[in-house]
């Protein structure tokens, strides 16, 4: 290998955000930044090649975290103390909720349990994609006397009763009563059972894995690869649709946003009834004009890019993060690409505030700027910051409201203007389950961003795998 190449190499590297697909397999990394304009709908990532970031660090792997169900399953479980716990059998996914409802454990031989399986809330969990595992923290005595099943006699997850007495044991409110739920009912889902479940459909990752896929007119679609959470907040993203074959394409991979897809019972040709995987409004020659991708060069979905051309093409919107929206209908956003203002955000100094917003303005930061909002949040300590989210006009498109007493977790940097006030410049904000993204790794704006579509930070098909998904 050349100097040279070596060089390009190691910059990328060195370069790579954050925001990627935590992948089990994946290289000791936090980072991925795209380099170069990809293949359409593609912008991926490469399984063959082995640079990798080498010097991420925890405070690097924030906010948004996409995995695959099929690499979810078999995750090793610890808790806080890093002692094992046992492992990730399956997920039970809501899709009236469009989230995933519980874990399934098996603590087996590691606390003498046997075959019996356990379904724990999701939001028990923390996930870390560096050290590859599920945190549950939970003292191992008190899992011993934790509600389980027979591993062939699984539960009606969707009872409601069953699922409170769950949830209390561990401590956790249901979530289909608690206010931080951010699921929607857009699944369309059908014959759903609504004996004591609330209306709820709650199916196993491994089932949907598989399914047959079809659309209203019993057309044959292809099959269901698999579905893609976010880690953070246990909504699901996207299924991926493995439809090459049927649509003479090899194996070229679709994925599909949550809100595509709906879940029916369908009688087989010996008259049993099975789940299929309904897609709405889909057909072949849509899928043929869809964005796709190799089976061996998954996207990093994470990515605001693909996001947007993804999300685009099917006219939905993604539930599970915000801050993506951007365009020629960017609005108001005078003076908020001045350098003197922006360009004062330093990733050096990039820290996290957890406090409850005393204040909401929406006012300009700097003469000669259009109105933007800016919030005053109250640590624990008492201390307040004045919080830069964004120019006014992009913010309100992120359909997320900030209201006194909400409580935020804030990523981003101090910084001093003009006038010598400290403010804090937002990077990310987490809000009753939703992320609103506000910059990229580097502290560039995604309204400034997402209103020039010709710029070459455009994610691409780069040749390193610096984080995110990876390729069976």
């Amino acid at each position: 290998m050349n100097k040279q190449m070596l060089y390009l190499l190691t910059s990328a590297a060195t370069l790579a955000a954050s925001v990627t697909l935590y992948a089990q397999n994946a290289p000791d990394t936090s980072t991925h930044k795209p380099q170069q304009p990809g293949m359409k709908g593609g912008n991926t990532t490469s399984g063959n090649s082995g640079t990798t970031g080498q010097n991420s660090s925890d405070d690097m792997a924030k906010n948004v975290q996409l995995e695959r169900a099929s690499k979810i399953n078999g995750t090793n479980v610890k808790n806080d103390a890093g002692e094992n716990l046992g492992e990730i059998k399956d997920l039970a996914l809501d899709t009236t909720q469009n989230r995933v409802a519980y874990v399934v454990l098996s603590f087996g031989g590691v606390l003498n349990m046997g075959d019996k399986l356990f379904a724990v809330p999701f939001e028990s969990f923390q996930f870390n994609r560096l050290n590859k595992a599920a945190i549950l923290n939970v003292d191992k005595t008190k899992l011993q006397n934790a509600p389980g099943f027979d591993k062939n006699s699984w539960p009606d997850f969707a009872n409601e009763q069953w699922g409170r007495d769950v949830h209390k044991f561990y401590g956790k409110e249901p979530y289909w009563t608690s206010n931080q739920n951010t699921g929607t009912n857009t699944s369309n889902d059908t014959n759903t059972n609504t004996n004591n479940t609330g209306a709820r459909k709650i199916v196993k990752a491994s089932d949907v894995i598989g399914m047959d896929a079809r659309n209203g007119s019993d057309e044959n679609l292809g099959e269901i690869e698999d579905v893609v959470i976010e880690l953070n907040h246990g909504q699901i993203a996207y299924v991926v649709l493995a439809s090459g074959g049927v649509l003479g394409m090899g194996e070229k991979l679709f994925a599909l946003p949550w809100q595509s897809v709906a879940f029916t019972s369908k009688e087989n040709i010996v008259g049993h009834n099975k789940m299929v995987a309904m897609l709405n409004n889909i057909d072949k020659t849509k899928l043929k004009e869809a964005p796709g991708f190799p089976k061996d060069r998954w996207p990093d979905m994470a990515d605001a890019r693909w996001m947007r051309e993804v999300n685009t093409f099917y006219g939905t919107q993604p539930t599970w993060i915000y801050g993506y929206s951007g365009g020629s209908d960017a609005g108001d956003m005078k003076g908020w690409d001045r350098a003197d203002y922006y360009q004062k955000y330093s990733t050096g100094t990039v820290t996290t505030i957890n406090g409850k917003i005393t204040d909401v303005q929406h006012t300009a930061p700097m003469s000669g700027m259009s109105n933007g909002v800016i919030l005053t949040v109250q640590d624990n300590t008492g201390k307040t910051a004045n919080i830069h989210l964004g120019p006014e006009s992009f913010v309100n498109r992120q359909n997320i409201q900030f209201k006194t007493g909400d409580q935020v977790t804030i990523t981003g940097a101090r910084v001093k203007l003009d006038n010598s006030k400290e403010v804090f410049m937002a990077k990310d904000v987490q809000i009753n389950g939703k992320t609103l993204r506000l910059r990229d790794e580097s502290g560039k704006p995604l309204w400034l961003t997402g209103s020039n579509t010709n710029t070459n930070t455009n994610p691409g098909s780069n040749n390193n795998n610096s984080g995110g998904n990876m390729p069976d």
